[in-house]
């Protein structure tokens, strides 16, 4: 993602806490091979939309996923937890 490709991954909930389907990655039902085969398909044929996930992507990762954000989290925890 960081690297601004698009990506391919299973609908699950770690996965669809951090991406949204369409927009960042897209998500195919997980052991559906037509699903799969489908949204890898989309991903082969139109340029377009490979480009639009990765750029996407890349700003999630820039807005909430660097570890700056990480560290901060943590920090954030810990204070909850220690005040």
């Amino acid at each position: 993602m960081a690297q601004e490709r698009p990506v391919l991954a299973p609908r699950t909930e770690p996965i669809e806490a951090v991406v949204e389907d369409g927009k960042e990655a897209l998500l195919f039902i997980p052991l559906d091979i037509e699903s799969f085969r489908s949204d890898l398909s989309k991903l082969l044929k139109i340029s377009d939309l490979r480009q639009s996930l990765g750029q996407s992507a890349r700003r999630l990762i820039e807005e909430r996923h660097t570890w700056q954000h990480n560290a901060a989290r943590v920090l954030e925890c810990l204070d909850k937890k220690f005040n």
